[in-house]
């Protein structure tokens, strides 16, 4: 049995059906019971709203959790209620697959003590410091964007250092062009010069195409337009196999994933191949672990362009011109803290991804550094290892991309700042 907001089961109908009765509390059961769903972490400005799949018992959303995942808080009350529906509900189809396939329930997660308070439907004040709060949001952005004419405005910057060295307050920053800022930068070293390619994004256009700096010991040297598309670019992804160089630039907005080879390194490119296409899928990463190479990215399981959370990963055994094969345990990570990319690392024997982690009413806010343990075409294990925060420089309030390539290291970063400069 499913229960789909009947309201609040108890007694001898939680065991009438052998496997139980599956429901939805949309919410993280370990953060947040009780009601109104979707509410209360926007009230509270919770960086993700969780769901649960649990079965049901007579501890009310304290049932036996078959799968939990978290995604970026939006902006008001019904649009998290919107993301957090349309998006949770694919997981309840792909657990009943596996049931039907199965013939079984999946092993349950470990509960956890719930130390929280049981939330209730707001009190009126609560409701008015809601109201208050979407409209000093709405004042505040007028205000900003039209009197004072400042917008988030991401920048780059590179430390020639390796990356477990590096001292971020100590990096040099690339200036931003004109009504424009850059982001997501990659780089690579080519005849012993180290090369940066960025999303170059323009206020005006309201798209971005990737531009390319040569790096120096201490400043950044423009070279030019690398891609530019009639659609928007970012995330220029560069890696190399058999002495070619080829790039994976996002390009969700066209609905596809495309593979560009250089034809005279670094600003001649062209299209080698569409890896995907009619799906929505952002920052594509392509890397060899062991025998296989891999291909992870984020993409989204509904219509509802939520592209923060849920990680996927493909196999093949060529990058280039191989089929990429589906991981089974696809979608590895649903988690808006940790399952969008954010950058690529590696060291003498082991191979690091960076993920970003979004803030409230924010895209970016930090980034973790995790090392692959394990990655087989039926297992992923990762592991913790820091995170970087925004506190490197005064006025900078948040980081979401972090690469290295033998000594040199780059990263971005988030201001508010006015477009015409």
């Amino acid at each position: 049995l499913i229960r789909m907001g009947s309201g609040i089961l108890r007694g001898e109908i939680l065991n009438s059906s052998s496997f139980g009765i599956l429901s939805f509390h949309h919410a993280d059961n370990n953060l947040n019971r009780g009601g109104p769903e979707c509410f209360w972490e926007v009230f509270e400005k919770k960086d993700s709203t969780g769901f649960t799949i649990q079965i049901l018992t007579e501890e009310l959303d304290g049932g036996k959790v078959l799968k939990k995942g978290h995604f970026h808080t939006q902006t008001t009350y019904s649009l998290n209620k919107f993301n957090l529906y349309r998006n949770s509900y694919f997981y309840m189809q792909k657990l009943l697959s596996e049931i039907a396939k199965n013939n079984s329930l999946p092993e349950t997660i470990d509960s956890l003590p719930y130390s929280k308070r049981l939330y209730k439907v707001p009190s009126i004040k609560s409701q008015l410091g809601y109201l208050f709060y979407i409209f000093k949001y709405c004042l505040s952005k007028f205000y900003k964007r039209i009197i004072l004419r400042k917008y988030l405005r991401w920048g780059v910057s590179f430390t020639f250092s390796n990356w477990k060295n590096a001292v971020l307050h100590k990096s040099i920053s690339l200036k931003n062009p004109r009504n424009c800022f850059l982001a997501d930068p990659f780089v690579i070293e080519n005849h012993g010069r180290y090369f940066c390619f960025v999303e170059n994004y323009s206020f005006i256009q309201k798209k971005g195409n990737i531009t390319v700096y040569e790096l120096e010991n201490n400043k950044g040297k423009y070279l030019g337009e690398s891609i530019n598309e009639k659609f928007h670019l970012s995330y220029p992804f560069v890696f190399k196999y058999q002495e070619n160089f080829y790039m994976l630039p996002e390009s969700a907005q066209n609905k596809d994933l495309r593979l560009y080879k250089s034809e005279k390194f670094p600003l001649e490119w062209k299209l080698e191949r569409v890896l995907f296409v009619n799906v929505n899928v952002c920052d594509g990463t392509i890397f060899q672990y062991e025998e296989k190479w891999w291909l992870f990215l984020t993409k989204s399981c509904s219509d509802s362009l939520e592209t923060n959370s849920q990680l996927y990963a493909y196999f093949s055994d060529n990058p280039i011109n191989s089929e990429w094969i589906e991981h089974t345990k696809n979608p590895l990570i649903c988690d808006s803290s940790s399952g969008r990319l954010g950058g690529i690392l590696t060291d003498e024997n082991n191979i690091y991804l960076v993920f970003q982690k979004q803030g409230f009413n924010r895209y970016g806010k930090t980034s973790s550094i995790y090392k692959i343990n394990e990655l087989t075409e039926n297992n992923f294990e990762r592991e913790y290892i820091c995170e970087i925060t925004p506190d490197f420089s005064d006025h900078i309030i948040a980081t979401h991309h972090f690469n290295s390539y033998k000594n040199c290291t780059v990263f971005d970063y988030l201001k508010e700042e006015q477009i015409n400069s």
